[in-house]
């Protein structure tokens, strides 16, 4: 889980002795390389989490713009059927 990746992260960002420069060029270059693959996994999830949110989001305001226009339909079928002294007297007992 999160502690084996905190644990890798540790590893990688290391100080190690290097017997040659280019020792050190090579192995931090596969670390650089492994930390820049990590980065790109971030990146994808975060446009995943933001694809998935934009559909909720747009599912969500859908819903919403039905229950409105539903709520206009009972509005003014209540507004033809019932008298508006009981409308009122209705949405005073009413419980929310």
């Amino acid at each position: 889980g999160q502690e084996q990746k905190d644990a890798e992260e540790r590893i990688l960002m290391e100080e190690k002795r290097y017997e040659s420069f280019q020792e050190e060029i090579v192995e931090k270059s596969k670390i650089l390389q492994k930390l820049r693959v990590k980065y790109q996994q971030g990146r994808a999830e975060i446009r995943d989490l933001q694809r998935e949110f934009e559909i909720d989001r747009e599912d969500l305001l859908d819903s919403i713009r039905a229950q409105s226009e539903q709520l206009k339909l009972y509005m003014q079928i209540v507004g033809q059927m019932v008298p508006q002294r009981d409308v009122s007297k209705l949405l005073q007992y009413s419980e929310w």
